[in-house]
C-alpha cells in the first residue's frame, strides 16, 4: 500500500479493525505492506513503520463555508481525510479544515484550510470538518451545531454577496461590468463545452473547475 494514510482508511473501513502498522520502503522485507488489527496486544519499538489507531481525527459531517477572509489554501487531490488534517496541523494559522470524498457532485478530494469556521453548511455532501487539534475547545473557531436560521450556500465562494457601489463609467452593454477584486484576471474560465457545462471556484491563487457532463456523457 503507498501510504500509512492509505492503510489507516483501510483499517477506518473494516468494522473489525481498531489499530493499523504500515512498513516504509525503507523496510528490508515487507516494504509498503500494511497490516490491520482487531486489537493491540502488545507495541515493540519499529524503526521502519507507522502504527496508530483506526482515526485520528473528530470530524462530524458539515462544511464551513467562506466568510470574512478565513480560507488559507485549498489543496485538491487529497485522498484521505488524515491528510488534510496534517496539512492544517503544518500551515500557520489553520483551525479548522473541510475535507470532501468521493461523494461529493464538485469538490472531490479537495481540503480547505481555515484560520475559522463561523458560517457551516450542513447540506453538503461528503464533507467532513474538524479542529487540527482535537484536545483544544473549539467553540470560537467551529460554527453552530444546529441549522442557522439563513441556510448558507452549497458552495464555498469568494465572491460578494451584493452589486459593487462603484458604477461602470460605460454602458453596461457594451463593456462588462468591473470583475471582484479576488478573481484572478490571469485565468478565464473555459469555454461552454458541446456535451456539458463547467462549474468553477476560484481563490486568491486558483481556478478549479470541474466538468458536468449531460445525460448520456461521462468524462474520459
Amino acid at each position: 500500500m503507498e501510504s500509512p494514510f492509505a492503510c489507516q482508511t483501510s483499517c477506518m473501513t473494516s468494522s473489525a479493525c481498531s489499530s493499523f502498522t504500515w512498513y516504509s520502503m525503507s523496510s528490508p522485507h515487507t516494504p509498503q505492506l500494511c497490516i490491520l488489527y482487531k486489537s493491540t496486544e502488545e507495541e515493540v519499538p519499529c524503526q521502519a513503520c507507522v502504527s496508530g489507531p483506526a482515526s485520528c481525527t473528530c470530524s462530524s459531517d458539515y462544511g464551513c463555508d467562506i466568510a470574512d477572509g478565513n480560507l488559507l489554501d485549498l489543496l485538491p487531490q487529497t485522498l484521505t481525510e488524515m491528510e488534510c488534517l496534517m496539512s492544517c496541523v503544518s500551515t500557520h494559522g489553520c483551525q479548522v479544515y473541510t475535507w470532501y470524498d468521493q461523494m461529493a457532485a464538485v469538490f472531490t478530494h479537495v481540503c480547505f484550510l481555515f484560520s475559522s469556521c463561523k458560517e457551516v453548511d450542513l447540506d453538503c455532501a461528503g464533507c467532513h470538518s474538524g479542529p487540527q487539534d482535537c484536545s483544544e475547545t473549539t467553540t470560537n473557531t467551529v460554527g453552530p451545531t444546529t441549522e442557522p436560521t439563513t441556510k448558507p450556500s452549497t458552495v464555498p465562494t469568494t465572491y460578494p454577496t451584493t452589486n459593487p457601489t462603484t458604477e461602470p463609467t460605460t454602458d453596461p452593454a457594451t463593456e462588462p461590468p468591473t470583475k471582484p477584486t479576488n478573481v484572478p484576471t490571469t485565468c478565464n474560465s473555459p469555454e461552454s463545452h458541446p456535451n456539458g457545462s463547467f462549474d468553477c471556484f476560484s481563490t486568491e491563487s486558483l481556478l478549479t473547475c470541474d466538468l458536468l457532463c449531460d445525460p448520456g456523457y461521462a468524462v474520459s
